[in-house]
């Protein structure tokens, strides 16, 4: 019988430091992140919460430190390149357009606008929309039951779920694990991180 390996992290972050002209906000972060668990970030205000999520997501630039993610160094990418491999994040203020349902902010979060799409829907304006990445995004999240509601009608942690399920619509298809996803790649779980 062979014993059962141990996976790599999908995160691994060694020596993580983020400044602010003198004033340190995150000192010297070790983190592993294995696939398929969740890690609360706890503290006071003014901990550097935020400041460590910016810095994992491409937000803020570390003074110092490295940050791989399924085993690859992402410390010198750019916000969008680190959601298109499958770590994005919400933020803390729920910011979603008040006039259209959720479903429809899952939607405008799953639009991946390129030129050549932008060229399509000028010529071809009543395409369907690709729902996969929404509908997945409402499972994974729990909202069936809110997807034609506006979000003045729901409650503060429901709006948050969509936050979050908006980044996933977001990631799905690009992201391992995610609808849509290339199968002869593992499938792994996208990573949404919300301070």
């Amino acid at each position: 019988m062979t014993a059962p390996t141990s996976a790599p992290p999908l995160l691994d972050v060694a020596g993580l430091r983020v400044t602010y002209g003198g004033v340190v906000a995150v000192s010297d972060v070790d983190l592993q992140v294995t696939e398929g668990t969740i890690y609360g970030l706890i503290g006071p205000n003014g901990a550097g919460k935020t400041s460590m999520v910016d810095a994992l997501t491409g937000y803020t630039r570390p003074a110092a430190g490295r940050i791989v993610f399924d085993g690859r160094d992402i410390g010198a990418l750019r916000p969008y390149r680190r959601a298109r491999l499958g770590l994005a994040r919400t933020f803390q203020s729920v910011e979603l357009f008040d006039d259209l349902t959720v479903d429809e902010n899952l939607l405008v979060a799953s639009e991946r606008v390129t030129v050549g799409s932008a060229l399509r829907d000028l010529f071809l304006p009543h395409r369907p929309p690709d729902r996969t990445g929404v509908d997945w995004a409402i499972s994974v999240c729990g909202l069936e039951d809110v997807v034609d509601r506006y979000p003045s009608q729901i409650s503060l942690g429901k709006r948050k779920l969509v936050g979050i399920g908006r980044a996933l619509a977001g990631l799905a298809g690009r992201a391992r694990g995610g609808p849509g996803h290339r199968r002869e790649q593992r499938a792994r779980t996208p990573a949404a991180v919300a301070p």
